[in-house]
């Protein structure tokens, strides 16, 4: 067996072989990566969403900085909800200098959100402010439902 001298204080220290070290560094890289991934199925910027709910509405708060409010779309079928859009790579920074490093992510977006059972599809309202659009959506009264009798 192997020992692999490495610097002390690091976590490589206790590891007797240089296979074992190589899995624990795949492992750490692995839940990394997990824990830093953008929503499923993206390849681009996906907006993140919070839902909150008061006694009368669902509210749905979508981050979407530095977007125009006419380039943000929303249409509701079947209960889906769908907000799409586009948020483009200004490049006029650029003309006074090079970028050295781009983190924010660009490209088209499409989140489909599933409305409650008890939504009012034809109550929602929308408003975009300070990069946040704000989604809320009226709850049906209690007892909406039709009742059926047997025969």
């Amino acid at each position: 067996m192997a020992i692999e001298k490495v610097a002390p204080g690091t976590r490589r220290e206790m590891a007797p072989t240089t296979g074992i070290s190589r899995f624990s560094d795949m492992l750490d890289r692995f839940f990394e990566d997990a824990f830093h991934m953008r929503p499923w199925g993206s390849d681009g910027f996906t907006p993140r969403v919070d839902v909150s709910e008061t006694d009368t509405h669902y509210n749905y708060e979508v981050a979407l900085p530095g977007m125009k409010k006419e380039d943000i779309h929303l249409n509701v079928d079947d209960n889906i909800l769908t907000i799409s859009g586009e948020r483009t790579f200004e490049d006029e920074k650029k003309k006074e200098g090079r970028y050295h490093m781009v983190e924010n992510y660009y490209g088209a977006f499409e989140r489909a959100l599933t409305l409650p059972r008890n939504a009012k599809l034809d109550s929602i309202n929308a408003t975009y402010e300070d990069g946040i659009l704000m989604v809320s959506v009226e709850k049906q009264e209690k007892g909406s439902g039709k009742e059926i009798k047997v025969k």
